[in-house]
């Protein structure tokens, strides 16, 4: 299965499992409404029928029945051998048997009533009952008004689970695509420096020569420096928050040259040297892997001609300014060359680390960075920090 199909396998799974979740969590929602209006509507309607029996029950019934026109309910006073003294004009036509004794809510002939039938102290029976029908009118509608607005709601919550799940799946595929890029530079990198340490010990081991012993060091120096910036990414937060020391920038940028000193002198390059004598109080990690780095990037990518390297301030800032005459950086790739794993060139062996540890070091001490690059001629990149 190729990464285009599993972006889309992917796509497709993350929208239907936002698109049921958020569903399931709307119709749950209207669901719950429902049947809490319908319990607000049965308990409204239950006490409204308590109150009209309240009320009945304060009444002299054989004498006054007057309370049966303007009563909302339907009611039926009974004697106690089951004859009907008084019976409003909208009771449902049921026989009385019908309606047992207590408070029931239930299907009478296919309707759904609402009743109270209770024994009075004088023996009459009273019967007060409501016609649910209209309420379950309303609540049909209601329902049906929920069951519209989970068919709208469906459709957006499709539209924008697919929009969601295809910045998730974006950002996890390409985070997928960069940590399978970082395993192959890394492979590559490593098995490098591995292969010329074998081939120098299988040689050492037929001849002491000094000069092998001198590549197995190289190749271990270079699988140090590989390392040191992988663990360097990963603690790059914590060196701003470590104790701050006092050092002067040329030291940082000598250490630089010093390590690098054997490739300058292979490859014939010329140094040329502008440092002001700057005194800083922050953090020497930063600030070596800032000048390292791209001192590293430029030697590495200069196969002629010169490097200039300048160290100096403007009152405001310290500007550490680092120019060669090696490949350049392509005019399309300017823009994403401090992300990490970004290469210029794949045809020199590297990481693409060097210049994303010079932009993630440049913005924890708060400053800015500034590449210009021609192919062919030469990069020239300036870093920018507060004092």
């Amino acid at each position: 299965m190729g990464l285009e199909e599993k972006k889309e396998n992917t796509l497709a799974y993350l929208t239907v499992v936002y698109s049921l979740v958020i569903f399931a969590i709307v119709f749950i929602f209207s669901i719950s409404s429902y049947l809490a209006f319908s319990i607000l509507v049965d308990n409204f309607v239950a006490s409204d029928l308590r109150q009209e029996l309240r009320y009945i029950s304060s009444q002299n019934i054989t004498q006054n029945t007057k309370w049966l026109t303007f009563s909302d309910e339907s009611i039926a006073v009974l004697d106690k051998s089951g004859n009907i003294i008084s019976i409003s004009k909208n009771f449902p036509s049921f026989r009385f048997s019908k309606f047992k004794p207590g408070f029931h809510l239930g299907y009478i002939n296919g309707k759904k009533i609402m009743y109270i039938r209770a024994l009075l102290p004088n023996h009459f029976t009273v019967i007060v009952a409501r016609n649910m029908t209209k309420f379950e009118s309303i609540k049909k509608k209601l329902l049906s008004s929920f069951i519209l607005a989970l068919v709208i709601l469906s459709v957006i919550i499709a539209f924008t689970g697919f929009f969601i799940a295809k910045a998730i799946t974006n950002s996890f595929i390409n985070f997928m695509e960069r940590i399978y890029t970082m395993a192959l530079n890394f492979s590559h990198e490593v098995k490098t420096p591995l292969a010329i340490i074998s081939t120098n010990l299988s040689l050492l081991e037929i001849n002491p020569d000094k000069a092998y012993i001198e590549r197995i060091s190289r190749a271990l120096k270079q699988l140090n420096n590989l390392l040191n910036k992988v663990v360097f990414i990963a603690k790059a937060d914590e060196y701003s928050m470590l104790k701050k020391q006092t050092f002067m920038l040329e030291d940082v940028v000598m250490k630089a040259l010093k390590e690098l000193e054997p490739i300058i002198e292979e490859k014939g390059l010329k140094i040329e040297l502008n440092i002001e004598p700057i005194e800083v109080t922050s953090s020497w990690e930063l600030y070596e892997a800032i000048v390292s780095n791209l001192l590293e990037n430029a030697v590495k990518y200069t196969n002629e001609g010169y490097i200039k390297i300048a160290v100096v301030s403007d009152n405001k800032n310290i500007i550490i300014k680092v120019e060669d005459t090696g490949v350049g950086i392509p005019k399309e790739k300017l823009s994403t060359i401090t992300k990490e794993f970004e290469r210029a060139n794949t045809d020199k062996p590297g990481f693409g680390l060097g210049l994303f540890i010079v932009s993630k070091s440049v913005g924890i001490l708060k400053g800015k960075l500034h590449i210009e690059s021609e192919e062919n001629k030469g990069t020239t990149i300036t870093v920018y920090i507060p004092f």
